[in-house]
């Protein structure tokens, strides 16, 4: 995981890899969903890259919904697999 200081009021999180439980990426929205207070200084957003291209455990669509059920859809954004090349 990255963190990259973007402008004194927005940090910006990117997270490259294989997005299943094995790497804890429901662990990383639940910890985004108890940080995620609106107005708080300095505000923040985190990138996903990556997919469950391995098959273990649940599909990146299901990671897309727990962030929507933990209303944290405007805090991540899911940019899937992204070629090596690009």
């Amino acid at each position: 995981m990255v963190v990259v200081k973007m402008s004194d009021d927005l940090v910006r999180i990117l997270y490259v890899g294989r997005v299943d439980d094995m790497k804890s990426v429901d662990k990383l929205l639940e910890a985004v969903s108890k940080v995620d207070i609106q107005g708080s200084i300095p505000r923040f957003h985190v990138d996903i890259v990556g997919d469950n291209i391995l098959g273990y455990g649940k599909p990146l669509e299901a990671y897309i919904e727990d962030a929507e059920r933990l209303a944290i859809d405007d805090t991540v954004t899911f940019h899937g697999w992204v070629d090596y090349y690009d």
